[in-house]
């Protein structure tokens, strides 16, 4: 299998991965929302916990780190040209 064979693979899992990651970081921020929604009571005391603390949040960062890491290591197989999106 040729090396941009490789490259290629490793790239699209990498942006899979990104996107995923993506949809759970977004998944944390809307479970914040939705937990401080409904224990505000309006009077201005309830403060929400910080989004590092949802578990959803945690993975959606690993799951985006591990993606943009595979995308740079799949330039070292294939050239930038063939892997790069389109305009």
């Amino acid at each position: 299998m040729g090396d941009w064979i490789i490259g290629a693979l490793i790239n699209i899992v990498g942006s899979v991965a990104i996107n995923f990651g993506t949809n759970l970081l977004k998944l944390g921020h809307d479970q914040r929302e939705k937990l401080y929604s409904s224990n505000n009571q309006g009077d201005g005391k309830f403060v929400p916990k910080s989004v590092m603390y949802f578990q959803t949040w945690r993975i959606g960062i690993l799951f985006f780190a591990v993606g943009n890491c595979l995308n740079f290591m799949s330039f070292a197989y294939a050239a930038q040209v063939g892997l790069l999106p389109s305009p």
